[in-house]
């Protein structure tokens, strides 16, 4: 699992909680990190995005994503505080499979974690 937010606090609990449900979990917070990530071997199976990146946008980076030969078809999952309705809109339209809000019950996220992925 890839976690991407410029949230460097909030990534390291991310990666700490997910890794003790069992996930294999990789971080990025800023653009270059997050295109190495995406580059990296083996891809990851699903995506937790925020949308405000100081860098580059999340939509951004998740019409990228779905462009990809490659990771196009990864889930991805916004997490973001980015919830007005025109935001959530246009995640869903860039191609989002889930959009969880922050700030967020860490059940909420696995719930939404195991749909996409299928657990659930």
């Amino acid at each position: 699992m890839l976690c991407i937010d410029d949230d460097v606090p909030l990534l390291r609990i991310l990666e700490r909680k997910l890794t003790m449900d069992g996930y294999v979990v990789r971080t990025a917070s800023e653009r270059s990190a997050i295109i190495a990530e995406l580059q990296r071997a083996p891809s990851p199976d699903l995506i937790l995005l925020d949308v405000g990146l100081p860098e580059i946008s999340g939509f951004d980076v998740l019409r990228k994503v779905r462009k990809h030969p490659k990771l196009g078809n990864l889930p991805v999952i916004m997490l973001t505080g980015h919830v007005a309705p025109d935001d959530v809109h246009q995640g869903m339209t860039c191609g989002a499979d889930g959009y969880v809000s922050k700030p967020f019950q860490f059940d909420t996220l696995a719930v939404a974690i195991k749909t996409v992925l299928g657990m659930q």
